[in-house]
């Protein structure tokens, strides 16, 4: 089979190239055009010299329309993996890049396969990150292929919009929603993003991880089965149903840094809003159609201290350091509080507009307040134009109109001036939406045209609002819903 592989270079393409390869297809892998992604072709290239399939190699942004028409109409492929993407948390960092490549490069190549006489199945890498933020002491069922979209942040929001791309064309396609993909050599990468990153996750986040090869078997499975245009979720066997903590801290341990990860802070019970978009997921479905479970977590550690080789006795030795330097180093260093606060650090290290994604198409109760940049410890300590601290922590969610607590808000009743602000709210809410529909940053489908908005859907005021309030300001009309 002819089989074009986007991000052929990352940690996923990679192996999926291989995997196809192995399966003797004919494999056209494409990439960005720099010096890393060299060594990766050559080691690809090898590999390939193994095996009974081919391979050609495009190096081509996918982010101009012109050349992504030019390198399915001159490819021609019968099958596209499409795994492209600008990941977090260095989409948060870059959004107007992530979404030309998570996005933008999504429509131009199904546009490009549309046009194509071949008429290619499309394999799509999504996240469940649509699903949004997961608190597990509140929602404890597993992820499952018909759990409601609900993503609170620009990673989620993208790949909702690739999703629905993709799901409103006529090709033939599949969508694998991926969990926490791990390789043996992840252990050695010191991107201080990512190490911040990952210690800003609260330690007690649930997380289904999946082996880099299993994913390879999924995606290559993907383009055979007959079960097409349906969805599934991609993550390893039960063995692989972790917290962030134990993750972190059993992967270390596997490569001889035994104690070198320091402890992780909790996550808040009581706030859902204020963890992350990870979970456990039911697979059921995805593994009796694609068969790709092979590597339980054991063999993965196994994997791991394999690869750490001769340096596990030395890291052994300098785990006590490491740990140290984490602590020093931590995202939480002098933070306020005992909760891990994620979107808090993602707010001060990449930005505010990680969260201020307002398309996808199955808002739940909170949606569309969470995907806007809530800085949570500004809005309860500033003097808010005489609201009061009672009234901005109602209206933060953690009383009146949060899911959570139903009976709190029973029992202190709405002020006069909360009532007020509310409603103000709600009005403010339809402008933004509007001028969010006016910028193409949601589609006329994504928000109900009948019905009252909820309270929990809106966002606030612009003189307290929890949002930048250019936002605001480019969104209201003349007159005095906004009240500069």
């Amino acid at each position: 089979m002819k089989t074009l592989v986007t991000g052929a270079c990352g940690l996923v393409g990679s192996a999926v190239v291989r995997e196809l390869l192995d399966r003797g297809n004919s494999v056209t892998a494409t990439d960005l055009d720099v010096k890393d992604n060299h060594r990766v072709v050559a080691s690809l290239q090898v590999h390939a010299a193994t095996t009974s399939g081919s391979l050609d190699v495009r190096w081509c942004d996918l982010t101009t329309a012109s050349a992504s028409s030019q390198l399915v109409a001159t490819t021609q492929p019968e099958a596209v993996v499409h795994l492209a993407a600008l990941i977090p948390p260095f989409c948060y960092a870059r959004p107007q890049l992530a979404r030309a490549v998570n996005v933008d490069a999504t429509r131009h190549l199904v546009d490009a396969c549309l046009a194509s006489q071949a008429s290619p199945r499309f394999a799509l890498a999504s996240s469940i990150a649509v699903y949004g933020s997961r608190n597990p002491h509140s929602q404890n069922d597993l992820l499952n292929e018909s759990t409601p979209r609900r993503p609170n942040d620009l990673y989620g929001g993208h790949k909702c919009e690739a999703e629905d791309i993709l799901t409103a064309s006529a090709l033939d396609w599949v969508i694998l929603r991926l969990g926490g993909v791990i390789s043996a050599g992840q252990t050695f990468d010191l991107n201080p993003d990512l190490i911040a990153f990952a210690a800003a996750l609260p330690g007690d986040g649930r997380l289904q991880s999946v082996a880099v090869g299993d994913v390879a078997r999924a995606f290559a499975s993907a383009l055979t089965t007959d079960r097409s245009r349906e969805v599934y979720l991609v993550g390893g066997d039960p063995s692989h149903r972790l917290r962030q903590e134990e993750l972190a801290e059993r992967t270390a341990a596997a490569v001889g840094m035994v104690g070198g990860m320091p402890p992780a802070r909790p996550g808040d019970p009581a706030q859902d809003a204020e963890w992350f978009a990870t979970d456990w997921m039911d697979t059921t479905r995805a593994q009796q159609v694609l068969d790709y479970q092979r590597i339980t977590f054991d063999e993965s550690l196994a994997q791991a201290r394999a690869y750490s080789g001769r340096r596990r006795p030395l890291l052994r030795v300098l785990a006590p350091l490491a740990n140290l330097a984490l602590r020093l180093r931590s995202p939480y260093r002098g933070w306020p509080g005992k909760y891990a606060d994620p979107w808090g650090v993602v707010a001060a290290r990449w930005g505010a507009r990680a969260r201020t994604h307002l398309s996808p198409t199955a808002l739940g109760p909170t949606a569309l307040r969470c995907r806007l940049p809530i800085d949570r410890s500004r809005w309860l300590t500033e003097d808010q134009s005489g609201v009061s601290l009672r009234d901005r922590r109602l209206l933060c969610g953690v009383g009146v109109g949060h899911s959570r607590h139903p009976g709190r808000a029973a029992a202190e009743p709405e002020s006069d001036a909360l009532t007020v602000l509310k409603t103000r709210a709600e009005e403010l809410s339809r402008v933004i939406i509007e001028w969010a529909r006016d910028r193409g940053e949601i589609g006329p489908g994504d928000i109900p045209s009948s019905g009252r908005f909820s309270v929990e859907w809106a966002p606030f005021p612009v003189e307290w609002a929890p949002f930048p309030v250019e936002w605001a300001r480019a969104a209201a009309p003349p007159g005095p819903v906004a009240h500069f």
